[in-house]
């Protein structure tokens, strides 16, 4: 059974620590009860209005009203790395391809600047990430992730859980930098792909 754009909504907002049909509809600059209104008592929204509360969400007005379109691309596996630096050609029965899945959620990038994640991240990369709202994150433990608090701080760390539900750990790259405890997240987006930066 499709999921309408109204379901799909609720849901993003059930899911996101904090956020409310109140506090959602005023930070897009629509009345305190818009989508209350909306999502309750079945009105109709503009174009605009839409537009303006998938901008909040950070997300493109599509994914709200038609959900996630998947893109995968088939990439070729031509051999595996083994010890040292080298590189051997595939010829043991790995599976000779692997997909790569783009738009599987809402695919964002940031560009990292500086040395502080060196050697795993170096100036110029580009992490290509997919966004997942904060109560989803349970499945990512572990996975180097794009991260966005419940207050608002952004990180870019490895994912744990925390002590408490709903709370997770935020462990850092770098071992000068401290980790950040028992924190609740607004949307985390595991690096899925590096666009290596020139060097």
């Amino acid at each position: 059974m499709a999921i309408d754009w109204r379901t799909r909504l609720k849901t993003i907002i059930d899911e996101t620590p904090g956020l409310t049909m109140k506090s959602l509809s005023l930070r897009a600059g629509l009345g305190a009860t818009a989508l209350h209104d909306i999502l309750r008592r079945g009105t109709s929204p503009s174009v605009d209005t839409l537009v303006a509360v998938a901008k909040v969400l950070g997300i493109k007005p599509s994914q709200l009203i038609d959900g996630d379109e998947n893109i995968k691309l088939t990439i070729p596996v031509v051999g595996i790395v083994s010890a040292g630096e080298g590189w051997t050609p595939v010829d043991d029965g790995v599976d000779g391809n692997v997909e790569f899945e783009l738009g599987a959620h809402d695919t964002i990038a940031v560009e990292v600047r500086g040395d502080s994640m060196a050697p795993v991240y170096r100036n110029g990369d580009m992490l290509i990430c997919h966004r997942r709202f904060g109560p989803n994150a349970d499945n990512l433990i572990g996975l180097d992730c794009v991260i966005r608090t419940a207050k608002g701080d952004n990180f870019v760390k490895i994912l744990k859980r925390g002590s408490r539900p709903n709370r997770f750990n935020l462990k850092s790259y770098n071992p000068v930098v401290d980790d950040i405890e028992e924190v609740a997240l607004a949307w985390v987006a595991p690096v899925a792909w590096i666009k290596r930066g020139a060097r």
